[in-house]
């Protein structure tokens, strides 16, 4: 298996994640986020296949980071009166983990790439990664806020959020 072969099917598995966690969050506005995740991540797949075939391909940017943003906006802090296994947060941190290898992945491509448009089609992927991993950063703070944010108006320095 080549690595463009390879990074088609990262990004695939990569689809079927988000896809898994778009199903299970259903009834909640992270539906959308994870939703859109996934059709990045495919719309990646399809680049890199036309890329390895010698076809054209277009490289937009996504708007997914401000999409984002604007159902974030929306998120009341998650509470759950329930532990499962595993937990949302462990899902989010597994999607970081996924966003932080891929990235990693796309700029040793870039290093071996060898042209000038391999090298494009690299800095728009590491781009891209770098949007979803924001994102999921994102889902894991709300997270960790809703589980150990403790304020009390007598003490401490409160953040923004």
């Amino acid at each position: 298996m080549d690595a463009l072969e390879f990074a088609v099917n990262m990004e695939l598995a990569g689809r079927k994640y988000y896809r898994q966690q778009a199903e299970a969050n259903r009834d909640n506005p992270l539906h959308v986020i994870f939703s859109m995740l996934a059709d990045d991540e495919r719309a990646h797949a399809d680049i890199l296949k036309k890329h390895a075939e010698g076809q054209a391909y277009a490289l937009t940017e996504s708007q997914g980071y401000e999409r984002a943003k604007d159902v974030f906006a929306d998120l009341e802090d998650f509470r759950s009166e329930i532990k499962t296994l595993p937990t949302p947060a462990d899902s989010y941190r597994l999607g970081l983990d996924i966003e932080r290898k891929s990235i990693e992945f796309y700029e040793e491509m870039r290093k071996d790439a060898r042209s000038e448009e391999e090298k494009a089609l690299f800095d728009y992927l590491i781009g891209q990664e770098k949007e979803h991993h924001a994102i999921m950063e994102e889902l894991v703070v709300l997270v960790d806020r809703a589980e150990s944010w403790v304020e009390s108006a007598e003490f401490g320095r409160r953040e923004e959020y």
